[in-house]
């Protein structure tokens, strides 16, 4: 007994069957992702270097250099493409082919390691990572308040970012801009030659003495303390009163007779603005597996919180990107003109065919097979995306054609 047969002699037993598949389909519908694009990872690898205060030609020559010959030998790679700038090296791999990236990205950090020591001494850590469409923000946003910049800075990197973090589905959240406090230790020049010293003892002397170090432990009788010794500078005063050397009568040369010590802000690199006012601007990542639509709903109710929490300090939140907007706009659009593509092949069908029952056929068949597909995305892990949704658009036609 073939499909046909079964349908015509036992039509409970079909009609039992597309009910359980509408179901499957509904339920399943609500457990897919909104995504604006399907998940995808290029065969692209990035090791990102910091060298503070070199030039772009020293950049390149000490360290951009020497990462590319160390990354030419990898496995798969098509291109290698780097950019020197100041304080900065970037050096892009590009694959030809994205599978076995991890390994290929561990392959990468060991022989990263491998000349570590080949690299400046004042160079960072290496940073080697993948390149993913979920690294980039989802949501970018302004922060506005009455406080002065350093101590809304603080607000932000203790209290903010933390509550943001904490929000289910969120990978990373990201400070841009900003000010925070300096303590500069401007030096005179005559003042070091007049004492006969260097400005190398003058960076020894502080940190020697700004230091905060584990010193071991204490053991008694049934006791256990931990010691640790904690010689941070607290204050301006401390840090004048800080002894460089000594002079040629023995006397103590402090650091306040050869600096001025002025408690000040650092200068900013990064400027946020939103609208041409100045703000402090936060980035907000999701998790790959993250349903960014949901994100976005649990950030705005967080940020509602905040702005009463802090009312007193003026606190305002202004969200300048979106990305589940549009990709909500974009999914909503697909929807409907899937429902217009039904009606409209229904209409075709009743006005060439003049069968009102070939049309009603087209009206149940092809919106059972697509909300019976909603359960197959779903157990494959696909999401609702603008390529997904475009794909059923496009069964339509080949449906009515079966």
């Amino acid at each position: 007994m073939n499909l046909t047969q079964l349908s015509i002699e036992r039509p409970s037993i079909i009609s039992v069957i597309f009910i359980v598949l509408l179901f499957l389909g509904s339920l399943s519908y609500f457990f897919l992702s909104y995504e604006l694009v399907p998940k995808f990872t290029p065969g692209v690898i990035a090791v990102v270097t910091v060298y503070p205060g070199a030039s772009p030609p020293e950049v390149e020559r000490a360290v951009t250099l020497p990462i590319e010959d160390a990354l030419s030998s990898l496995e798969n790679v098509d291109d290698i493409r780097s950019m020197s700038q100041e304080n900065l090296s970037i050096v892009r791999a590009y694959l030809t082919s994205e599978k076995g990236i991890d390994n290929l990205m561990m392959e990468a950090q060991r022989r990263v390691n491998a000349i570590r020591d080949q690299l400046p001494q004042s160079v960072l850590e290496p940073t080697v990572s993948k390149f993913d469409v979920n690294d980039f923000p989802i949501i970018r946003m302004g922060a506005f308040s009455n406080l002065e910049p350093s101590a809304f800075y603080d607000l932000a990197k203790n209290t903010i970012q933390t509550s943001l973090a904490n929000i289910e589905g969120v990978a990373q959240v990201t400070v841009v801009g900003g000010t925070t406090r300096e303590i500069r230790v401007n030096v005179d020049p005559e003042k070091l030659r007049a004492y006969r010293i260097s400005l190398l003892q003058v960076l020894q002397a502080i940190r020697a003495a700004n230091v905060d170090v584990p010193a071991g432990k204490i053991e008694g009788q049934g006791l256990q303390q931990f010691v640790r010794l904690t010689g941070k500078l607290t204050s301006v005063n401390e840090i004048e009163e800080l002894e460089v050397a000594k002079n040629f009568l023995g006397g103590a040369v402090k650091l306040g007779h050869l600096a001025v010590i002025a408690d000040t802000l650092k200068t900013a690199h990064v400027i946020s603005r939103v609208n041409g006012v100045p703000a402090l601007g936060i980035d907000i990542q999701k998790r790959r597996d993250a349903n960014s639509v949901e994100i976005s709903r649990a950030v705005r109710k967080a940020l509602t919180g905040l702005e009463d929490n802090y009312q007193d300090l003026g606190l305002k939140f202004e969200i300048t990107q979106d990305s589940s907007e549009f990709t909500l706009k974009a999914a909503n659009a697909v929807g409907e003109d899937l429902l217009l593509a039904i009606l409209l092949v229904s209409v075709v069908m009743l006005v060439f065919l003049h069968s009102l029952r070939n049309s009603l056929i087209v009206l149940v068949s092809i919106p059972t097979s697509i909300i019976s597909t909603f359960t197959v995305m779903y157990l494959l892990g696909y999401s609702l995306n603008m390529m997904t949704l475009l794909g059923l658009s496009l069964a339509i036609g080949i449906l009515v054609d079966d």
